[in-house]
């Protein structure tokens, strides 16, 4: 059902997608997409949990590189992952919008997936070898650097084809000394 419920919400939102188009889509019925996610805000965020696991992985962490390497090697994971799914950025978009509007409060499959970027910044930014600006702590390094390619993704992704390595190397001036 994760899959269908991708795959409709993010070629048409989440708002225009009724749940029986999920359940007649994966070949199940209505009843049994409820009793396993209760509601659609459910459904929503395991779907957005399960395909950013699924999707984006963290880089390696090899002990010899270098800050400003493991932040290029983040940078490229996410323009690779825009060019090669773009359905999860658009995607993305209309979770955004849903889980603001419906004022979703667990978002706990989503975060957790999160979490593990959060870790890999955590690491990137103790190293603590110079090679990045580290003015700004690494909670705020990470907010700023996962929203702003994330929501360039998001735009790109609904409106068209985009210039995302840009915004990449914008990054990378911005924080590799």
């Amino acid at each position: 059902m994760i899959d269908s419920a991708f795959e409709l919400y993010s070629e048409n939102g989440i708002e225009l997608v009724p749940n029986e188009a999920i359940a007649e889509a994966s070949g199940h019925g209505v009843a049994t997409l409820y009793r396993y996610f209760g509601d659609t805000a459910t459904l929503v965020v395991e779907t957005a949990g399960a395909k950013w696991e699924e999707y984006f992985s963290v880089p390696a962490c090899d002990e010899n590189q270098s800050s400003a390497e493991m932040l290029t090697a983040f940078l490229d994971s996410f323009v690779a992952l825009y060019r090669n799914h773009k359905d999860l950025f658009r995607f993305t978009a209309f979770f955004t919008t849903y889980v603001v509007a419906h004022k979703v409060e667990n978002l706990e499959p989503y975060e957790k997936v999160v979490r593990k970027y959060k870790d890999y910044f955590r690491r990137m930014y103790e190293k603590g070898d110079g090679t990045i600006d580290t003015s700004e702590d690494a909670e705020g390094m990470f907010d700023t650097i996962y929203n702003m390619m994330l929501g360039v993704a998001m735009r790109y992704a609904l409106e068209g084809e985009g210039q995302i390595e840009k915004v990449k190397e914008a990054v990378e001036k911005m924080y590799v000394k």
